[in-house]
């Protein structure tokens, strides 16, 4: 059976996988390029390469029939074959024939690397949430084991700050007797020992080596980004990878594949090399070897591939169905595949790949340099909250205090003036009887006299008073008035 001597290939130019070098001549380069290319010269059928009209891999149009792109070509027969990785999937097999796959190809994705993360909490950064909380509840407990064991009678407050201090590396200026509290002790220094030892190691690591953003490395991680991140991911355009991982049993393959449908999130090859991308929290979806492209496009460092696969695709040629030389085609690519030539093909363009990667300028060499402010800001910034705490504090106290001073003297002045009310009131309510006036002016006026001068010139009748009437007297009278 001769193979016809004309075929008509629908393709798609992409560098590095087919593209057209020589118009007059027609010579293909790149991996798909050579394979057609070498096809036909064994074959010996001439190539018509036409681009459909809508340049995607194939799509099923609204209408659930007709497909559109590189397949819809091969099914309306406006071309023979189709080329351009086409994976071999359930849908396609009911409007066109594959030939013999010539590649296998792992479906993941491509993101940007974590940059350099500059963060104010350096200073909590070396220990964790839980761990930052386990201190401060054991520098919450210590104060109180310790004032019930000590011999001195010390506040909390005091003994927390002991322990604060001795945490920071501080000598402990209470007592440690008696004996029972040095075990104690001895604990708690061992604890500090290793709490600050830890932490001065970590903090200088952190310092001397940049930190770097977390970085999304599998699927449950995108996904998670996806949706709480604002991430987005890329398909290529006509791609079958969304509606795979629709059909996924993995909840985070089926709601990646649904974002990327909903808000068709889609590219072509050729809008990483006119800059139409960003990388931004964005991921590309496709196979191996052209997210190795787009990274060679891209030329930059700050880009990595996932090692995280959604699946693995079978690659072959699109044939239009009842193509009578299918079987001869098939033997031919399985030829080129076993003999090594394709591995051969890839090796190129790999090559190629790297060689474009790699940057002309003179690798600058690494200069020492000082720690800048953003990465001690948080020191400083713990240092000025501190500080701004203490101000607040020692205006409080002074308005206390002023406060406090103010009501003593309010009090003061109030019970002063009780006093005086209650003395007037009692001196007015008082009666002395008439008959003892005579005794009261006389006890009065020798209060200003000397004893001799009361012995002498008192007179014998003047004191000469019943014991009831001089208890009714001291009752009475006030101890100032009686005396």
């Amino acid at each position: 059976m001769e193979f016809p001597p004309k075929l008509k290939v629908a393709y798609l130019p992409n560098k590095h996988i087919l593209q057209i070098a020589n118009n007059t001549a027609k010579t293909l380069t790149g991996i798909e390029g050579k394979l057609l290319q070498t096809v036909s010269d064994v074959l010996k059928f001439e190539l018509e390469l036409v681009i459909p009209p809508r340049r995607e891999f194939g799509a099923i149009s609204s209408d659930g029939v007709n497909w559109t792109g590189l397949i819809g070509m091969v099914q309306t027969q406006e071309a023979d074959l189709a080329i351009g990785s086409l994976s071999v999937t359930y849908d396609r097999l009911g409007v066109v024939d594959f030939s013999s796959p010539y590649t296998v190809q792992d479906v993941t994705f491509l993101i940007k690397s974590p940059e350099q993360f500059h963060d104010a909490n350096h200073l909590f950064s070396p220990f964790g949430f839980w761990v930052w909380m386990s201190i401060l509840i054991v520098l919450a407990v210590i104060p109180a084991v310790f004032g019930m064991l000590v011999s001195e009678r010390l506040t909390y407050g005091r003994l927390f700050f002991e322990m604060l201090g001795s945490l920071l590396k501080q000598p402990v200026t209470f007592s440690r007797e008696p004996a029972r509290v040095k075990p104690l002790f001895c604990l708690w220094s061992f604890f500090t020992l290793v709490i600050t030892s830890c932490y001065s190691s970590i903090l200088l690591s952190f310092l001397t080596t940049p930190l770097l953003e977390k970085s999304i490395s599998s699927l449950e991680q995108l996904s998670w980004a996806v949706k709480n991140d604002g991430y987005r991911c890329l398909a290529e355009k006509g791609s079958s990878i969304p509606k795979i991982m629709r059909s996924a049993e993995q909840p985070h393959l089926k709601h990646i594949g649904e974002s990327i449908l909903e808000h068709s999130w889609n590219y072509q090859i050729s809008d990483f090399a006119e800059g139409k991308v960003s990388l931004q929290k964005t991921v590309v979806f496709n196979v191996n070897f052209k997210l190795q492209m787009i990274k060679s496009m891209l030329d930059t460092d700050a880009i990595e591939i996932s090692k995280d696969i959604v699946t693995s695709w079978t690659i072959a040629l699109a044939v239009r169905k009842g193509f009578y030389c299918k079987t001869l085609l098939d033997r031919t690519i399985t030829r080129i595949v076993e003999v090594g030539l394709l591995d051969k093909f890839q090796a190129d363009e790999w090559y190629k790949l790297s060689l474009s990667s790699q940057k002309e300028s003179i690798p600058k060499k690494k200069v020492a340099r000082g720690l800048m402010l953003k990465e001690v800001f948080s020191s400083f910034l713990v240092l000025g909250s501190g500080m701004v705490v203490s101000g607040i504090a020692f205006v409080f106290e002074c308005v206390w205090f002023r406060i406090c001073e103010n009501e003593n003297c309010y009090n003061k002045h109030m019970v002063r003036k009780k006093h005086k009310s209650n003395k007037r009131r009692h001196s007015k309510s008082r009666s002395v009887p008439k008959k003892f006036s005579e005794e009261i002016l006389v006890r009065r006026v020798l209060k200003r006299s000397t004893k001799s001068q009361i012995s002498d010139s008192l007179p014998e009748n003047a004191l000469h008073y019943n014991r009831t009437t001089m208890r009714h007297t001291a009752f009475t009278l006030s101890d100032e008035e009686f005396f």
